[in-house]
């Protein structure tokens, strides 16, 4: 008898297929009936919807895109300038389930977690060398514990960690 094979499609996502999923914003031209920035309520009728890699709408060619004002469906609103700071709507990494780090809008009026960070991901990142070498200087050898994530979240984070790396989960348990 022959082994019986099956696809592991766990990690695989539908955004590329060319069809509109319940998970995604668009899929290539498909934005779910809206055409125009006006079908969303994000700028006039002459320009077209464009749509990211990952399945998002990019605002980026709306003219409500960078206009000062956040309105559904932008997620911020990019600071314009040397010294501008973008307009955040009062959001951070940390109300976006990340530990900390830098949250930041891009030119398409969605949120930059480029510089979020997550501790405990099996990850050194660099801000959080500079926060042990903080801690360090201040006498800590760890962080206080309003500041410590759960064990359950921590390990949540291996265990992903460990599934990307195609280690077996059962080896753990």
């Amino acid at each position: 008898m022959f082994p019986l094979c099956i696809f592991d499609t766990t990690n695989c996502t539908s955004c590329g297929n060319g069809a509109l999923d319940p998970e995604e914003e668009c899929d290539g031209i498909d934005f779910g009936g809206s055409a125009t920035c006006a079908d969303i309520n994000a700028g006039s009728a002459t320009e077209p919807l464009l749509c990211t890699d990952s399945c998002t709408i990019d605002l980026s060619n709306c003219s409500g895109c960078g206009n000062g004002t956040i309105a559904a469906p932008e997620d911020c609103e990019p600071g314009y300038g040397p010294n501008a700071k973008p307009d955040l709507g009062g959001q951070s990494c940390e109300g976006l389930g990340y530990d900390g780090g830098d949250l930041d809008c891009s030119k398409s009026c969605r949120f930059d977690e480029g510089g979020c960070y997550t501790c405990g991901d099996a990850t050194r990142n660099g801000v959080e060398q500079w926060r042990r070498r903080r801690l360090r200087r201040q006498g800590l050898q760890r962080l206080p514990e309003r500041h410590r994530r759960p064990v359950h979240q921590r390990l949540a984070g291996m265990r992903h960690f460990l599934h990307h790396r195609h280690v077996a989960l059962h080896a753990l348990r």
